[in-house]
C-alpha cells in the first residue's frame, strides 16, 4: 500500500539529516547505495539516530506493535548502473506466525522515470520459503524479462510512503535523472516475534536472531558471516527448499488482480 507517512515539516527535517550528514563513506556515486553497505559503523548509527528522532512517531501510528530494525538512506545515482534486479527481500521473522513490511519513503517528487519501485501485485501471496541473504533464489529475472507485463511502477509524491510484505517480488528501473534519488527504507517487525536473519554457512544455510542494530552493525553487501554465526545464536525457522514461481504462475496472478480490479466487470 502507498500511505502519506511525512508531513511537510516532518519531511524537511528528514530531508536535512542527509545534507547534514551527507553520503556515506563508502558510497561510489554510481549505481545504487544502501547506508547499511557503508564500512563505517559510527556513521550509521549517526544517521539511524537522527532519522528514528522525526521518523519513530509517523511510524508507530502507522503500524502499531511493531518495532524498526533502524532507518537508511538509499540512494540511486544517474545511469543504467543503478538498475535493481527483481527479488524479494531476506526474511525477517518467522513467516509461519508473523509477517514483517518494509517502508520506503520518498523524500521528493518520484515519477515513472525517476527510479521508482515497481512491484508484482499479489506475489507476496505466493509461497517463499526462507530467503537467506544475497541467495540466487531471492531473484527472478523471469520477471525482469517481462517486467512491463508483471509488474507495476508505484510514483510517490515527497513524504508518501510504500508498505510492501518482505515477500512482495520488486524491482526499479535507473533513474533518468541528472541528480540522485534518495529515499528512506525501514524494517518493521512485530514486537512479540523474534527478529531473524539466515546466512548460508560453511555447513549449510542457518537463521539467527538478531537485535535492533543488527543492520547497522554489519555491512550487508560485504557480510562477515563467521562473525554472525559467532555472535548471534541460532533461531527459527530453518531454511529449506525454496518453491519455483513459473511464469504461468506470475501471468495467472496477474490476469486475476485485473479481472477483479474495482470498476472491471465479472
Amino acid at each position: 500500500m502507498t500511505v502519506q507517512l511525512l508531513d511537510a515539516g516532518t519531511l524537511d527535517a528528514v530531508r536535512r539529516v542527509r545534507l547534514e550528514f551527507g553520503d556515506a563513506p563508502g558510497d561510489p556515486r554510481t549505481g545504487l547505495f544502501n547506508d547499511t553497505w557503508s564500512t563505517d559503523r559510527a556513521y550509521k548509527h549517526r544517521v539511524s539516530a537522527a532519522l528514528h528522532e522525526h521518523l519513530d512517531g509517523p511510524v508507530d501510528e502507522l503500524l502499531v506493535d511493531h518495532r524498526i530494525l533502524g532507518f537508511v538512506h538509499i540512494v540511486k545515482w544517474p545511469g543504467e548502473v543503478g538498475r535493481v534486479p527483481a527479488h524479494r527481500d531476506p526474511t525477517f521473522v518467522d513467516e509461519q506466525w508473523f509477517r514483517s513490511v518494509a517502508i520506503w519513503c520518498a523524500l521528493d517528487d518520484l515519477g515513472p522515470t525517476d527510479g521508482v519501485l515497481r512491484v508484482v501485485p499479489g506475489s507476496h501471496l505466493l509461497e517463499s520459503g526462507v530467503r537467506v541473504h544475497q541467495a540466487e533464489h531471492n531473484l527472478f529475472p523471469v520477471v525482469d524479462e517481462y517486467a512491463q507485463e508483471l509488474s507495476v511502477p508505484v510514483p510517490l509524491p515527497a513524504g508518501w510512503a510504500v508498505v510492501y510484505d518482505h515477500r512482495l517480488i520488486h524491482l526499479s528501473d535507473a533513474t533518468e535523472r541528472d541528480h540522485e534519488r534518495a529515499v528512506i527504507a525501514g524494517i518493521m517487525t512485530p514486537r512479540e516475534a523474534t527478529a531473524v536473519y539466515s546466512v548460508d554457512g560453511p555447513e549449510g544455510a542457518v537463521t539467527v536472531a538478531i537485535g535492533p542494530d543488527f543492520f547497522l552493525d554489519h555491512q550487508l553487501d560485504a557480510l562477515d558471516v563467521a562473525d554472525v554465526l559467532q555472535s548471534s545464536p541460532r533461531s527459527a525457522p530453518e531454511p529449506g527448499a525454496v518453491p519455483d514461481i513459473p511464469l504461468r504462475t506470475l501471468r495467472t496472478l496477474q490476469r486475476r488482480r485485473r479481472r477483479h480490479r474495482p470498476g472491471t466487470s465479472g
